[in-house]
């Protein structure tokens, strides 16, 4: 591929970003879309060299090329532009599990508060955070998962001094963040069909 393949697909991404983003596609996908439909729009990511190695060769040798270019998008440029809160715990959701159990040490500490957790979107890095709070309060949309205050428990529960030497996931905390991440992907569903 092109030596400046990295910047010239980032300007690509930056300039169609709107549509990037109204599509609701991966800008992974709809590079590969825009390839595909366009007259000739793979040698787009070749170099003069490699046109001409692929306008000469067989097509079982195109279909490789093109499979190389795909695998390349893909690798580098799967993820949504501003993507939605439904997008973002559906597509990443062993991602967000492991970063709550990273948080959950830290999170447990102190009083016996609501800790409720959520998720953002920066850049295509996924992160999840915490904060904690008393009585109520209106969530928003990308909150998933609340540790109510009378859930809350201390490490001695556990016979042991800090919440760092508890294996939540032998705990099956794994599976109540799953569950609460598909509780709010199905609320999301639900309130999307209603619009």
């Amino acid at each position: 591929m092109k030596n400046s393949i990295e910047t010239l697909l980032s300007c690509f991404v930056h300039d169609s970003r709107e549509s990037i983003k109204e599509s609701g596609m991966t800008a992974a996908e709809y590079i590969i879309n825009d390839a595909k439909a366009q007259d000739q729009g793979w040698l787009w990511f070749l170099s003069n060299d490699e046109i001409d190695e692929y306008e000469a060769s067989s097509a079982e040798r195109r279909d490789e090329i093109r499979a190389e270019i795909t695998d390349y998008v893909n690798d580098n440029y799967s993820y949504f532009i501003e993507p939605t809160t439904l997008q973002i715990l559906k597509n990443y959701k062993e991602q967000i599990i492991d970063q709550v159990i990273g948080l959950l040490p830290n999170a447990m500490r102190g009083d016996r508060v609501n800790r409720t957790f959520l998720v953002k979107e920066k850049d295509g890095e996924i992160t999840v955070d915490y904060f904690v709070y008393c009585g109520q309060q209106q969530l928003s949309e990308n909150c998933f998962m609340t540790i109510k205050d009378h859930e809350s428990f201390d490490p001695s529960d556990y016979n042991v001094d800090d919440f760092e030497e508890i294996d939540f996931r032998a705990l099956e905390w794994e599976k109540k963040i799953e569950e609460s991440i598909d509780a709010k992907i199905e609320e999301l569903e639900m309130y999307e069909q209603e619009n």
